[in-house]
């Protein structure tokens, strides 16, 4: 049995068996709208009777004014009907509950006036709702070989909601990149995620898929536009030519005089022996200004002598990104989190006070630069290496920096890099990209390109560029959840989780994915998907517990 198991079962347990008890709520399932209808007037503010007593469980600091969505969580039997920010109005949105239907994960929503510390306390859940203004959006892909494909948002909110109450709506809409003649792409995908407040502010989210089952399926380049309300909010060109030649060195390592690449940018070759081929720039700590490390497979490496190259923006197969912008007008409220709770509940540990609050891993957010989508920052691109990882443990060292600490440079720095979960090679679907392949579809499904026809991708995972690892696998989005309520984040939970059992030769030992565990138990007890979802990671789990 793995070193790891040892490490995390205790604590995986109790987790899990707390997990199996209460009833799953899906995404709209429950809100401040019990009737679901949207375009109701929005309720003033209420406050408490003489006669009420404040139910206290959490308090909240808010260092600055401005809408305020956020997530709680609360230990069994804390809070049963709805939850409330000082006298504010309130909009819950309940994820889910415990056995004895007390709140156990819950997205609020109200607008700070002022900064200050607010209680949160139990209280009636607010009914009614609005009709949300609708934004443009419209996202363009020139694609190599196949030109120029676009995906507009539909002009009105569809029924799979997120947030629905009287102060803020979102929903999602699934869309497929069409070109000139309304074909659409045979496998890129994307997600319009649209929140909206009742003064017409909010965000809007943008997701790039390469992640479906479809035999044509491979690797891409492309260049990107998304605009918003007419304006271009973002661009990423195709490719940029490299500055100087690059000549081997040594090993897996190169030289090119000045190249500007950082960890996990991708190159094409084009000129010498190994033109038209596509690599990625790896190892953290051996790229230097004028030298880097290619994951590649050549056994003439030596042939290579003053060849040209160019970077490329490549999606590979089993890849998302993602990029969210504010509407104009929007005034966002900082807050920290109240982590008492969350600790109470078993949802996360408690961290020693002298935990560091250094922020070295944060890379720029220039086009080609770490942070930027496709991007990497410090993170292994080689999942299966082991020791000196901040990405590795329990949670990332930058999540447990956070939670002590709650500095605004961690606090970007936890979402960044929550942000970039989508880089890895771990997400894929059937054909519908909404539905993700399990064992319960094929027992024998393996995530592998040894598997068999049938048990495998139809693209028998061609363009597949930076592969996950389970045994040293990274917590990325998890506490990001619980902090922010984002859905991205519960996607990419359950994305990770399938792919933990999905990547497991289904003719060996169940042992090898124990590290995983602690992304099944995330998606057991916090996700917020359809209810078949949660149920199937629950049965997941118990059977790899059972096994073990």
């Amino acid at each position: 049995m793995k070193k790891s198991l040892h490490f995390i079962l205790p604590v995986l347990l109790s987790f899990t068996l707390a997990t199996c008890q209460g009833p799953s709520i899906s995404s709209t399932e429950e809100s401040n709208n019990e009737t679901g209808d949207i375009g109701k007037n929005a309720p003033e503010s209420e406050t408490n009777s003489e006669d009420d007593v404040k139910k206290v469980v959490a308090e909240y600091n808010f260092t600055s004014s401005g809408w305020a969505t956020f997530g709680i969580v609360l230990p069994k039997g804390k809070a049963f009907n709805g939850l409330k920010v000082g006298e504010l109005v309130t909009q819950n949105d309940i994820k889910n509950r415990w056995s004895d239907g007390s709140i156990r994960y819950a997205i609020l929503t109200t607008r700070i006036q002022s900064a200050g510390v607010y209680e949160i306390y139990e209280s009636n859940i607010q009914a009614g709702s609005f009709m949300p203004t609708i934004p443009t959006a419209e996202l363009t892909l020139d694609i190599e070989g196949s030109g120029i494909h676009k995906s507009v948002l539909s002009n009105n909110v569809s029924a799979d909601l997120w947030l629905n109450g009287p102060l803020a709506v979102e929903w999602r809409v699934r869309d497929i990149p069409q070109n000139n003649d309304a074909k659409k792409h045979p496998f890129l995908s994307n997600t319009w995620d649209i929140r909206v407040y009742n003064d017409g502010t909010g965000t809007v989210d943008a997701i790039v898929e390469n992640v479906r089952d479809v035999a044509t399926a491979d690797g891409v380049v492309y260049s990107a536009e998304i605009r918003v309300n007419g304006a271009i909010v973002f661009q990423h060109a195709a490719k940029r030519k490299g500055p100087n030649t690059l000549t081997w060195a040594s090993d897996n390592t190169y030289a090119s005089v000045n190249h500007g690449l950082v960890n996990g940018n991708c190159i094409r070759f084009t000129s010498g022996p190994k033109i038209g081929a596509v690599v990625h720039i790896g190892g953290r700590s051996s790229n230097t200004a004028n030298s880097f490390s290619i994951s590649d497979t050549f056994s003439d490496r030596q042939s290579i002598v003053d060849a040209g190259w160019e970077q490329i923006f490549y999606h590979s197969y089993g890849v998302n990104w993602r990029k969210t912008f504010d509407l104009s007008g929007f005034e966002r409220a900082e807050f920290k989190t109240d982590f008492k709770p969350f600790i109470d509940a078993n949802a996360i540990p408690e961290y020693m006070s002298n935990v560091n609050s250094n922020t070295e891993l944060m890379r720029g957010n220039g086009e080609w630069e770490g942070m930027a989508p496709l991007g990497f920052s410090n993170l292994a691109t080689y999942t299966a290496a082991v020791g000196g990882r901040a990405e590795i443990g329990p949670y990332p060292r930058w999540q447990a920096q956070f939670i002590v600490h709650q500095t605004s440079e961690l606090r970007d720095q936890l979402i960044s890099m929550a942000n970039l979960a989508g880089s890895f090679s771990a997400h894929f679907t059937k054909s519908d990209p909404s539905r993700v392949v399990t064992v319960d579809d094929n027992p024998n499904y393996w995530l592998d390109r040894r598997a068999v026809a049938g048990n495998k991708p139809l693209n028998n995972m061609v363009g597949r560029m930076f592969g996950y690892e389970n045994a040293h696998a990274a917590s990325l989005a998890y506490i990001p959840y619980l902090v922010t309520g984002d859905r991205y984040y519960s996607d990419e939970m359950l994305h990770y989780a399938n792919f933990a059992i999905m990547h497991t030769n289904p003719s060996s030992s169940w042992h090898f994915i124990s590290t995983y565990l602690a992304v099944l138990f995330i998606s057991n007890c916090k996700i917020t998907n359809k209810i078949t979802n949660k149920q199937y990671c629950q049965s997941c789990i118990l059977l790899v517990l059972y096994i073990i």
